[in-house]
């Protein structure tokens, strides 16, 4: 019995030993840790101590260098509107004589030329006008010689004066048929020197009056169209541009040729760009707007929007350019500001001073560095990962 407490004392003992070790191992990493503190302790005085990092941390932290460069400022008017054609591209097609539509194979959305067969009517009014058209055609060349017959004999005393007058007009009257029935069959697309007894047709054809886009398609094979029915509306992109409502307190800022930067809806956040060709100074007086008209600066994008399409844009008034540099590379202290100056590369550590500068306008990503001197745009200067050697 006795053996066996023995053996237990002696477990337990070495379990003291143990622990007392680890104990006296942890607190020597603590006061080591400690120490560590008390020696960063010390804060770096911004725009007086200079910087030094090392390579290692200047790759780890994406660290990176840059110059003063060009870049433009300006003052922006944000505003809104959408894509929009002048009236002459785009086309309500009709009829000028009513029929039944007897042939259309069109849907929204499909692409057509200009002088492209659209839709065809019937009806059999149409018969009769070119019934007429013929029979007035067989006449005046009667009439014709007739009116120059009397007109001659008239000359001559020959005739009575009021023969002469009648067949001047007869044939004046039937010449008016004659110019009006033809005029129609133009407007029927039929062609009246190719018309004769042979091919008379109760159908006349609608063509594209110009190329472009079907936008809508309001008839259907069978319905009755008349004169003021709308039955297809196309539609041509070839100047499609932007129509932005500004306020008129803006007038005054506008001027053709100004700067465009826009962004339609789901679209991931591109940009485009367009410029100011016209501005109309009418005012509307419900929304106290004026319209603003803009062309894309790269025409090939307007494939890739449509009339109706809604637009955020900002449009840039007293635009300018200056000397800059990103936004992250200066940092401020107590009313003064400061970019950090690579000096020296040696040993594998970047050392960096301090540079006062004056700031002034800013844009989304870089702010304004005015009063440079000479030989400044060529200095290698910290522009990304100040903060984080700050921090440390």
């Amino acid at each position: 019995m006795n053996k066996i407490n023995n053996y237990i004392n002696r477990i337990i003992n070495k379990i003291y030993i143990i622990i007392l070790i680890l104990f006296s191992f942890s607190c020597g990493e603590n006061a080591n840790q400690v120490a560590e503190e008390n020696d960063s302790s010390a804060e770096l005085v911004i725009g007086t101590d200079q910087i030094s990092v090392s390579t290692t941390q200047f790759a780890s932290a994406e660290m990176q260098l840059g110059q003063l460069s060009k870049q433009e400022f300006y003052r922006s008017i944000k505003t809104n509107g959408m894509f929009e054609v002048p009236p002459e591209n785009r086309s309500s097609v009709s009829t000028y004589f009513g029929g039944f539509v007897k042939d259309i194979r069109l849907l929204p959305g499909m692409t057509v030329r200009k002088g492209q067969l659209l839709f065809t009517l019937e009806n059999p009014e149409y018969l009769e006008i070119q019934r007429n058209f013929l029979e007035v055609k067989g006449t005046l060349s009667y009439l014709k010689s007739d009116y120059e017959r009397q007109k001659t004999l008239s000359d001559q005393n020959v005739t009575a004066k009021k023969d002469f007058l009648k067949a001047e007009a007869d044939y004046t009257v039937a010449s008016v048929n004659y110019a009006t029935l033809k005029e129609k069959l133009r407007l029927m697309n039929i062609p009246s020197e190719q018309l004769n007894q042979d091919n008379l047709r109760s159908t006349i054809s609608i063509y594209a009056p110009q190329g472009g886009n079907i936008t809508a398609v309001e008839i259907r094979k069978g319905m009755y169209l008349t004169p003021t029915d709308v039955a297809i509306t196309i539609t041509d992109n070839d100047h499609l541009h932007l129509e932005l409502a500004v306020f008129e307190s803006e007038l005054k800022n506008l001027a053709v040729g100004q700067k465009i930067v826009f962004n339609v809806q789901n679209d991931n956040g591109n940009k485009y760009e367009a410029k100011i060709f016209l501005v109309n100074r009418n005012i509307d007086t419900e929304k106290r707007t004026v319209e603003v008209h803009g062309d894309l600066v790269n025409e090939k994008e307007i494939e890739s929007f449509a009339v109706g399409m809604y637009v955020e844009a900002e449009i840039y008034t007293d635009l300018d350019t200056s000397w800059a540099i990103p936004i992250d590379a200066v940092v401020s202290k107590g009313g003064s500001h400061y970019l950090y100056e690579l000096v020296s590369e040696e040993n594998s550590q970047y050392l960096f001073k301090p540079l006062k500068v004056e700031i002034g306008r800013t844009t989304k990503e870089y702010i304004e560095i005015s009063g440079i001197e000479n030989g400044w745009e060529s200095k290698k200067i910290l522009v990304n990962g100040l903060f984080q050697v700050l921090k440390e």
